[in-house]
């Protein structure tokens, strides 16, 4: 499964995203939303056309209590179809009179989450900046 997390921080950025989840709490969790449905947005037009029922299937859930740091702040992507994860690992092809080979993976969860982290840094910057802004610190 894949994952991105907030890393490289300096002290200072640190201690500003500390002051953001206190204040701008619903703020968070709303940049957090919207970083999950970019990623479920990029999965679905990576999945198949021929897979149209996998294709319906993304789903997005954003948990946080309102008063919640960003730690507790969670966002999932995922993909209720019985078997999607061998759409995205790749699987063997066999019936009753043996193998006939492998169908690759297509991992369209893995492409998107790829694409967002490197999209990632600059939306957080933004999303600082802007409360910042808001907050006048």
């Amino acid at each position: 499964m894949s994952s991105f997390e907030i890393s490289g921080l300096t002290e200072f950025e640190r201690d500003l995203l500390r002051v953001i989840e206190r204040e701008y709490p619903s703020e968070a969790k709303k940049f957090m939303r919207k970083q999950a449905n970019d990623v479920k947005s990029q999965a679905k037009n990576d999945t198949p056309e021929d897979t149209g029922y996998t294709k319906k299937q993304w789903k997005t859930s954003t948990k946080g209590k309102k008063r919640a740091t960003a730690n507790f702040i969670e966002s999932k992507v995922t993909n209720d179809a019985e078997l999607s994860h061998l759409l995205e690992n790749g699987h063997m092809i066999k019936n009753q009179y043996g193998e006939f080979g492998f169908y690759p993976g297509v991992h369209m969860l893995e492409k998107a989450v790829d694409k967002k982290e490197s999209e990632f840094d600059n939306e957080l910057s933004a999303f600082v900046g802007k409360a910042l802004e808001e907050l006048r610190l």
